[in-house]
């Protein structure tokens, strides 16, 4: 990593925690609370990260379609590695068995939107962009069937793949980025400027609301599960420099390699604590998961930035 990609990284750090600082101190002093997170997620989730990843297209070289292709299948495949890695290393850490579910999740699904394609951005530029949502592209399909599976089973029940929750803004922005990729449609200038200047509010956004999120977490309780550091360190560390590695082997453009570490190497995803929630499994454990693994990324994910992509 040269100096110019050290200066990026940290100013882009400095702002994203400075924004999720704002957020933690707003939640506080009463200027958020429970019911603007969650309406404030609906926007970034629904509207701004949309905005982003489709404003993003037009910034990647046509010449990359079968790193693209190669891109989404290799993301599909990663979720399926992580499924099974997860699931062993659940049970080689004595995981009692009514949170290894929840584990399971916090381990398989990462923030790579609300933190993942901010710092995508600032570190490779605007194509970075559209190729994490294509690495993510698979997120929700297994969130959404697999990961209701695993919650529902962790809670004693049996549920249904959330099928219709598939067809979301997140999913259905990042087809059209896939549409207009392949097929050389450009969006006009004029409206292409106004998607981009709406998806450039993701990045503030989406750490104040996270910090707000984080504010609203019992701290003292969190920070005294021993096992949460061993699921934090699999989670930031050994998983991303394992995905990381079989990148390098199919991926010879740097931006891409760089690309696969940044956004596997972020924190827990927030979406974890919701579904927890929504069926009745775990909510505890997943909130100590996504706010411990927070927290660590501040020191692991520049650690790992600096010495990998040298």
């Amino acid at each position: 990593m040269d100096k110019k990609m050290w200066n990026s990284l940290a100013e882009t750090m400095l702002k994203l925690f400075l924004a999720m600082a704002v957020g933690f101190f707003c939640n506080k002093k009463g200027m958020l609370d429970t019911a603007s997170n969650k309406k404030l997620s609906g926007l970034i989730v629904t509207v701004t990260c949309p905005a982003l990843i489709l404003a993003s297209v037009q910034n990647v070289d046509a010449a990359q379609k079968g790193q693209v292709i190669l891109l989404i299948f290799f993301g599909l495949a990663m979720y399926m590695g992580l499924v099974l890695l997860s699931w062993v290393m659940c049970r080689v850490m004595r995981i009692p068995a009514e949170k290894r579910s929840v584990c399971q999740v916090l381990l398989i699904f990462a923030n790579s939107s609300f933190m993942g394609l901010p710092v995508a951005q600032s570190l490779f530029g605007d194509q970075a962009v559209f190729f994490t949502s294509m690495l993510h592209l698979g997120f929700n399909l297994y969130m959404y069937t697999l990961g209701i599976h695993l919650l529902m089973k962790g809670s004693g029940r049996t549920g249904k793949s959330d099928w219709k929750s598939m067809v979301n803004a997140g999913t259905i922005s990042g087809i059209l980025a896939l549409v207009l990729f392949f097929t050389g449609w450009e969006i006009p200038p004029i409206v292409h400027e106004g998607i981009a200047f709406v998806g450039n509010l993701t990045p503030a956004l989406s750490m104040i609301v996270l910090g707000s999120m984080l504010a609203e977490y019992p701290v003292r309780e969190l920070f005294t599960d021993k096992q949460m550091y061993k699921i934090s360190l699999l989670k930031l560390i050994v998983f991303p420099v394992l995905i990381w590695l079989a990148g390098r082997l199919l991926f010879p453009d740097a931006q891409i390699q760089g690309v696969i570490l940044v956004s596997t190497a972020m924190p827990s995803a927030a979406l974890c604590v919701m579904m927890a929630n929504k069926c009745g499994s775990g909510e505890e454990t997943a909130a100590a998961g996504v706010f411990l693994t927070t927290i660590l990324s501040i020191v692991t994910f520049p650690l790992l930035c600096g010495i990998l992509l040298l």
